[in-house]
């Protein structure tokens, strides 16, 4: 895994949409459930991707605070 000491910016901002995107898919979750097909491509996918680019944001901020 790498980061850009450049692009905290985009890093901050990628952090907020994957608490956004954890967020709608809890939403969701609670509104309609997740049954079936939904638990695999929302629950699994949907939030594993927002969790690891949430990990990946907040290790790069991390890093270039250190840094910096």
């Amino acid at each position: 895994m790498g980061f850009d000491k450049e692009k905290l910016g985009e890093y901050k901002f990628r952090a907020v949409l994957s608490v956004l995107m954890l967020g709608g898919i809890a939403y969701a979750a609670q509104l309609h459930g997740l049954r079936g097909p939904a638990l695999f491509e929302i629950g699994l996918m949907g939030g594993g991707f927002a969790l690891l680019s949430l990990g990946h944001a907040l290790w790069a901020i991390w890093k270039i605070k250190q840094s910096g």
